[in-house]
């Protein structure tokens, strides 16, 4: 793990203005964590004992965005790319778990790293400072350990949210959770009921693909059984997450492993209402359908694709590769295959218009589309061609 910093030129003309005009500032939280991992950094937040009419004064000739500046944040435009930048502050009560009533801004950059979440996340960087870290995170991020800044459970109570966070951490990071804050997320989970549904989506879903996952869900199985209500009571067993540990790192993929008990009619109306697209809801519940038809025969296989689609039926081989390698290899040739030669799934993809099929006498409306259904069929079945040619002479000889 490095301790040196390398901050983009952008960030480093921010500081810079605001430091020649009197003010501190530094980089802060996330961005200061994974830099030290040598991790990437996709956002770089800022901290500052300005405050956001100072800073407006200071960035003067800068497009600024108003972002939160009730509680301190100021977004400035620099280099094409927008940057957060929040004025040292302490928080008031927490009385609905999630926000601080009020916030006290303040010239003290210790008191502002002394609000935040855990130890890691509570450094801050700048050139002329280098790191300050008054609650040990360096020591934390070489023990590869997750701790709350202080008392944990007054973490927890101020925001319930960083319960999720936590553990969402732990799985990305593969960062043990320290024996204090873990105590306290096994206590005080009830508390994300105050949570919003879309807050816990989003944790939930950067959580599931942390390459550290099935330990974490493991580890922490009531938190995830109260939070998810759409995964099944049996999908964090030993046995289960052996299985969720050997699949790719995708979203669809592992929440379908964790859902492939459920009742696929309810599933998609859960994880609706769980805040996760409907386009996501879909795939998902469609995939648990797949895999409960499997295994099956070919033409099944393709009924299956033309009424689900072919990625469901497709994720659906892949976790049926985790109990079943050689049946999910079948599966996954024959879709394959299917998609190299063209095979149709809809009666618009068959070789034979409507206007073909009036020509050779069949009549539109509910015949037609009985004609449409048997061509099709029979295509499954492999007893035709999908050529017009083929198509014809089995529609007259039939």
């Amino acid at each position: 793990m490095c301790y040196a910093i390398s901050l983009p030129p952008a960030v480093l003309l921010l500081m810079e203005r605001l430091e020649k005009e009197g003010f501190s500032a530094h980089a802060v939280g996330g961005c200061v964590r994974d830099s030290l991992l040598g991790r990437p950094v996709h956002d770089w937040d800022l901290t500052t004992s300005a405050t956001p009419e100072e800073m407006k004064g200071v960035f003067a000739d800068f497009r600024t965005i108003d972002t939160g500046v009730r509680h301190g944040t100021l977004t400035v435009a620099c280099e094409g790319m927008p940057y957060e930048i929040t004025t040292y502050r302490t928080d008031g009560a927490y009385t609905d778990s999630r926000h601080p009533d009020s916030v006290t801004f303040t010239r003290s950059l210790s008191e502002d790293l002394a609000r935040r979440d855990f130890t890691v996340n509570a450094m801050a960087y700048s050139p002329r400072d280098g790191i300050v870290d008054p609650f040990g995170g360096r020591e934390d991020l070489s023990l590869r350990t997750l701790r709350a800044v202080g008392d944990p459970t007054c973490r927890f109570t101020e925001d319930a949210l960083r319960i999720l966070r936590a553990l969402r951490f732990s799985s990305v990071l593969g960062f043990s959770v320290e024996e204090g804050t873990a105590a306290a997320v096994l206590a005080l989970y009830p508390r994300l009921s105050a949570v919003s549904a879309e807050r816990i989506c989003q944790e939930s879903a950067k959580l599931l693909t942390g390459a550290h996952a099935a330990s974490v869900l493991a580890a922490y199985a009531p938190v995830f059984y109260a939070v998810w209500p759409y995964i099944g009571r049996e999908s964090l067993g030993s046995e289960s997450l052996a299985a969720f540990d050997r699949l790719p790192s995708d979203l669809s993929l592992r929440l379908s492993a964790l859902c492939q008990a459920e009742d696929p009619d309810t599933l998609a109306s859960a994880l609706l209402q769980a805040r996760f697209s409907k386009h996501f809801a879909v795939s998902v519940s469609a995939t648990v359908r797949a895999l409960g038809a499997y295994p099956c025969d070919r033409a099944t296989l393709r009924a299956l694709c033309s009424a689900l689609g072919t990625e469901p039926c497709r994720d659906a081989a892949i976790l049926m590769g985790v109990r079943d390698p050689m049946g999910a290899d079948t599966v996954l040739s024959a879709l394959s295959e299917d998609e190299k030669n063209g095979m149709p799934l809809h009666p618009s993809d068959l070789a034979l218009s409507g206007e073909d099929l009036a020509r050779l006498g069949v009549p539109r409306g509910a015949q037609m589309g009985a004609a449409f259904r048997a061509l099709l069929l029979a295509v499954w079945q492999d007893r035709v061609p999908n050529d017009p040619a083929s198509l014809a002479a089995f529609l007259t000889n039939t």
